[in-house]
């Protein structure tokens, strides 16, 4: 595994970016975000022989983690909690 000496970008910043750009609100800019990594050709194969990164992020509603090789997106996921996983946050 590789881990990345640079300072991580995290989601927040990404979507505060994406906000100002397009002029969205929260969601609107979420949404966005989300269409553009569904999209056809955004995930890259993985390759055995290419190290990872592996990026995470969690708050008391959620988590989300991303898998890169070389800075392209191999996989993603996220999964929003319960309100008894929230307890648990």
């Amino acid at each position: 595994n590789h881990c990345s000496h640079e300072k991580p970008v995290h989601v927040k910043e990404k979507l505060r970016v994406c906000m100002g750009l397009l002029g969205l609100g929260l969601d609107s800019a979420f949404k966005y975000m989300k269409q553009l990594i569904y999209s056809a050709g955004t995930l890259a194969h993985y390759d055995v022989n290419i190290e990872i990164t592996l990026e995470v992020d969690a708050s008391k509603h959620g988590l989300g983690a991303v898998l890169l090789q070389e800075g392209k997106l191999v996989a993603y996921a996220s999964k929003s909690l319960s309100p008894t996983e929230e307890d648990y946050a």
